[in-house]
């Protein structure tokens, strides 16, 4: 699935690209040196979670919602 993603994104002639959809996992909080998830993530990284962040990390994408803080009932 993630190679299908990545050839959409690169054949696409766009300045920026959005990717969304229910990929079942769980990023949680930034861990280590990433740069592509926030700290404000919520719960723990999940075996879908670590493959999605290898994923953004290889495209140059940002999970944008986990740099944000939210209030606790929002999450």
């Amino acid at each position: 699935m993630y190679e299908d993603i990545s050839k959409a994104i690169h054949a696409s002639i766009t300045y920026y690209s959005v990717v969304m959809g229910g990929y079942n996992a769980r990023l949680g909080k930034r861990s280590g040196a990433e740069l592509r998830v926030g700290q404000f993530g919520y719960g723990q990284r999940n075996e879908r979670g670590q493959m999605l962040a290898d994923f953004m990390e290889k495209e140059g994408l940002f999970m944008t919602s986990s740099f944000f803080e939210k209030r606790p009932h929002s999450k």
